[in-house]
């Protein structure tokens, strides 16, 4: 795209943002090519300007990557969603079994201090034994109500 291109879309289109959102570029690649660029002259000279693509038809360049969302950032570096969706998974893995708390840790890979902070979310699948010092999971509410019954 030339300068004059640029300056033909900036006066169609009444202003530099409208020219460059109308073209789905950022309104600095467009500026640059009408006045160029002081530290890189060789780069956004008159008459240059390799930076700018055209959108595809009908579609605006977005600024994200599709399928990145803040669920998936969540997901994996936000403990509140990992470590309540690795217990979930440690549940399944149990079925109708049983394993003492350090036990269910080293299957679903978390560490206790983070397993305790999230024990409230799945007080239905642990049995308190021993005067409440160590805890089961089971990997059913019925298995975990039929082992309280026991005690």
């Amino acid at each position: 795209m030339t300068r004059e291109e640029v300056e033909n879309h900036v006066k169609k289109h009444g202003s530099l943002t409208k020219a460059a959102k109308a073209l789905g570029i950022h309104r600095c690649t467009l500026s640059r090519a009408i006045h160029g660029r002081r530290d890189r002259p060789h780069l956004y000279g008159p008459g240059k300007l390799s930076a700018v693509r055209p959108a595809a038809e009908g579609k605006p360049q977005t600024a994200t990557q599709p399928g990145r969302r803040l669920q998936d950032f969540k997901a994996l570096y936000c403990k509140d969603v990992i470590v309540p969706d690795k217990i979930r998974e440690g549940l399944k893995k149990l079925g109708a079994e049983w394993r003492y708390e350090h036990e269910f840790c080293r299957l679903i890979q978390v560490q206790t201090a983070d397993l305790s902070m999230y024990r409230h979310m799945f007080e239905t699948h642990q049995v308190k034994i021993e005067r409440g010092r160590r805890i089961v999971w089971c990997g059913t509410t019925t298995l975990a109500r039929s082992l309280q019954e026991v005690i």
